[in-house]
């Protein structure tokens, strides 16, 4: 996805918007966030773990230095 298909997506661009991210930064820290951790709550079966899965490789791709 590029930044563009990212903002234009609710789901994504409100995770984006809530926790204080900006698209392109490296973060050293979580001082700049709003929110130092993200939690992670999905059921325990095959679509829960890939739902997971996705989030975690969201912020890997777009902000690595958070991982």
């Amino acid at each position: 996805m590029t930044v563009k298909q990212v903002m234009e997506n609710n789901e994504l661009s409100s995770v984006v918007k809530i926790m204080g991210l900006t698209f392109g930064k490296v973060y050293k820290n979580t001082n700049d966030l709003r929110y130092a951790s993200v939690l992670i709550m999905a059921d325990q079966d095959n679509d829960g773990s890939h739902i997971k899965g996705l989030i975690l490789n969201f912020f890997y791709t777009f902000w690595p230095s958070l991982c």
